[in-house]
């Protein structure tokens, strides 16, 4: 008898361990959308958050850790951007869940003061050498979502893209390649409808050979291509 309880109680730890292991938190983001709670699962397997927000133009649901935010019941059913800690969250019946972790809340989107602009370019921001081997001088990287960027900057660069694009509206895109120190790359920006932009590439003469990396911020409804 004693022994059937004690393997019970084995499983039930091993249950309860399960279902409260976190893995290692992946990179710092920052997502904007509408904050839900009361969100109910099976087993009671959920922190009973969620955000709702766009992705790649279509609804995308993020579970939410709102344990470390005071008086979060306020934010029930707003509009908020959250930054905080992506991570994976091993349930017992619902298996591997990606989680945010939630550091701070604020309602409202971002502050997108090129949000109005067909361009903006980012400067002093330092990328992860991926970038060279995924984008080129002609063909850039096409950041989509804030998620999209965690292969190719660091968590100080993707928390300030974060917080500068409103990735409902907005897209990144990240050239990268090496040669002369002289090289250009300039954009022109025609009245012409619809809105277009045109990247051109110009060489430098110095032999030199240097990293490059130009990161410019786009309006999603604005047509690009590059000469």
């Amino acid at each position: 008898m004693k022994a059937s309880v004690l393997v019970i109680l084995i499983q039930l730890i091993n249950a309860s361990a399960a279902n409260s292991f976190v893995a290692k938190s992946e990179q710092e983001v920052s997502l904007s959308g509408t904050l839900h709670g009361g969100i109910m699962a099976i087993g009671g397997e959920t922190t009973g958050w969620e955000l709702a927000y766009s992705k790649d133009g279509q609804r995308a649901t993020i579970e939410v850790d709102m344990e470390a935010i005071k008086k979060a019941i306020i934010f029930d059913g707003e509009k908020v951007t959250i930054s905080g800690e992506l991570g994976v969250k091993n349930y017992l019946e619902r298996g591997a869940v990606r989680i945010l972790t939630a550091k701070t809340v604020v309602p409202g989107k971002p502050d997108n003061r090129g949000d109005g602009n067909k361009i903006n370019e980012m400067k002093d921001l330092r990328a992860e050498k991926s970038v060279f081997v995924d984008a080129t001088r002609e063909k850039p990287i096409v950041l989509k979502f804030s998620e999209d960027g965690m292969k190719y900057f660091g968590k100080e660069a993707l928390a300030k893209i974060s917080k500068a694009v409103d990735f409902e509206k907005q897209i990144v895109l990240v050239f990268a390649w090496k040669g002369s120190g002289q090289d250009r790359l300039t954009f022109a920006s025609p009245e012409v409808h619809p809105e277009h932009i045109n990247f051109s590439y110009k060489p430098g003469r110095t032999k030199d050979l240097r990293p490059h990396v130009k990161i410019f911020v786009l309006r999603s409804d604005v047509k690009w291509t590059v000469n």
